[in-house]
């Protein structure tokens, strides 16, 4: 009746999917990784222990829940105007894996409609301004960092300053 071979065409589509999507992370081919994550395995996802500028100015990206399937991720990588989720102006929803052990510099600026609550156990450092002028709500947990930055970045940007909605 058909349904078999439409099993068969499904698996070897996701096969080529997860393929597609982690060799283009890996290789740093952005343009290319973003929309290839349909059908991406936990396992595929799991592979990924750096997250770079992938999603920086991305105004279509509105929600991320995905990204805690990546729970091998340490670093969000960061860089003026071009954080890991710099810009992502209509990005409303995401939810962080546990395992971020490193905030990049502005990695979440300027996503001011982001709202969400901080919560990183194993967080040990944060470059400058990783949440300048984001939406982010509270901070629940900051791991090993004792204290937050309060010390200004070149351009006046603090750890979570400009943010509306905190708490």
């Amino acid at each position: 009746d058909g349904r078999f071979h439409d099993f068969i065409g499904d698996i070897a589509s996701l096969g080529i999917g997860v393929k597609s999507l982690v060799g283009n992370i890996q290789s740093g081919n952005t343009r290319a990784a973003i929309g290839d994550g349909v059908g991406i395995t936990k396992e595929a996802a799991a592979s990924v222990t750096t997250w770079n500028n992938w999603f920086a100015n991305n105004t279509k990206i509105t929600v991320f829940n995905e990204f805690q399937l990546f729970e091998n991720v340490k670093l969000l990588k960061g860089g003026w105007n071009s954080g890991s989720f710099y810009g992502c102006t209509n990005l409303t929803e995401i939810s962080l894996p546990q395992s971020i052990t490193e905030l990049g510099s502005c990695c979440f600026m300027n996503s001011a409609n982001l709202v969400f609550d901080v919560d990183l156990p194993l967080l040990a450092k944060a470059n400058s301004a990783p949440f300048h002028g984001s939406g982010i709500r509270r901070i629940l947990n900051l791991g090993n960092m004792v204290t937050i930055p309060s010390k200004q970045s070149s351009g006046g940007h603090t750890f979570a300053g400009n943010c509306k909605n905190l708490e």
